[in-house]
């Protein structure tokens, strides 16, 4: 470094991080370090970026020292975070363009001409290289990838806010971006108003008879997630007790359809997130397989459905917490006025 290189501007505000496991922020003397971690027994993994105000000795081999205006992202959830933050122009590629459906991101990456920097699942080098990204925000569980990319000179930086094991620490990654990109005051803001209608709707228990069993099975096997997973804290922090909640290790568990068939016909409920069109109804849902009609939940009407394809759930869902727990209450104790925007009981 010269000494007359620029270097960022020092917002000099400290953001707190409260839930997330998955990150943490080291504030030092010219620099702040952004360090990204696996949580628990998932894949072991930590990086590091640092963010220089002033000329400094560190040995950190990520640095930063201007704004950044050119990321690459691997996950649409990334951009959920960079759209809250006004920066989603920053994007020059990004992993699976085709299944975007917001129509702000679309609008943004058609006029912008963002490039698509995979092909099927695999990182596509050659275009990646051509957007020449000053960060990539990638997958943990792609590393071989992103090694050899490390090799060609690209800095990425692994982002798992998927592994976290509540909404709110899952939303709280919006305070990493907000310190890469010197938005903190905005991030920890907006942060704030989401933790706080949240925490006010929060049930401080769980109701037994409000029992669930969840989402749809694939091919002979039926994946339920684990009791400490994101989604089961949130149907909890709703009221709902979830059937497997034994079932406590990291990953999703695998169950035969036959258990789950069985299963459902004593599970109060049934909570589904699937990729079927807004008018899905519970005759489609028993077209698609006749056992579903000997699920209790079906008989009583109360299979509680989220359209990811119409709700966008899986882009402005992980920054909503507030409304999915808003949502998922209003099906067991009607919010006068209110309007569901994700969850809603299937007729």
């Amino acid at each position: 470094m010269q000494e007359n290189d620029i270097f960022l501007e020092d917002s000099e505000m400290k953001s707190e991080v409260k839930y997330a496991q998955g990150f943490e922020l080291k504030y030092g003397n010219g620099y702040t370090q952004v360090v990204t971690k696996s949580i628990d027994g998932n894949d072991s993994f930590q990086d590091t970026v640092q963010l220089n105000f002033k000329k400094n000795t560190t040995s950190a081999t990520k640095q930063i020292n201007s704004s950044l205006t050119s990321v690459n992202c691997q996950s649409s959830t990334h951009l959920a975070y960079l759209n809250a933050l006004g920066v989603l122009n920053t994007v020059s590629g990004h992993c699976g363009i085709q299944f975007i459906s917001n129509p702000t991101v679309i609008n943004e990456f058609n006029k912008n001409e963002v490039s698509e920097i995979c092909l099927n699942e695999s990182i596509s080098v050659e275009p990646l290289l051509t957007t020449n990204p000053e960060l990539f925000f990638a997958y943990p569980f792609s590393k071989e990838e992103v090694e050899d990319l490390k090799s060609k000179g690209v800095k990425s930086f692994y982002i798992a806010e998927y592994l976290e094991k509540s909404p709110l620490a899952r939303l709280e990654w919006i305070k990493l971006f907000g310190v890469l990109y010197q938005k903190e005051k905005l991030a920890s803001d907006f942060f704030d108003r989401a933790e706080q209608e949240y925490l006010a709707f929060k049930k401080d228990e769980i109701n037994l008879e409000q029992d669930f069993i969840f989402n749809l099975p694939y091919g002979d096997n039926w994946y339920t997630p684990s009791a400490n997973s994101l989604v089961v804290k949130l149907c909890e922090d709703a009221g709902f007790s979830y059937f497997y909640q034994n079932e406590k290790g990291t990953e999703n568990m695998l169950h035969t359809t036959e258990q789950v068939w069985l299963d459902g016909t004593q599970a109060n409920y049934w909570i589904i997130i699937a990729d079927r069109p807004a008018e899905f109804s519970l005759e489609d849902l028993v077209a698609e397989e006749e056992v579903y009609s000997t699920f209790k939940s079906v008989k009583n009407k109360k299979v509680i459905f989220c359209s990811s394809a119409d709700t966008d759930y899986f882009f402005s869902g992980v920054i909503e917490p507030e409304i999915l727990l808003k949502d998922l209450i209003n099906i067991t104790e009607p919010i006068d006025g209110y309007q569901p925007k994700y969850f809603r009981l299937l007729n």
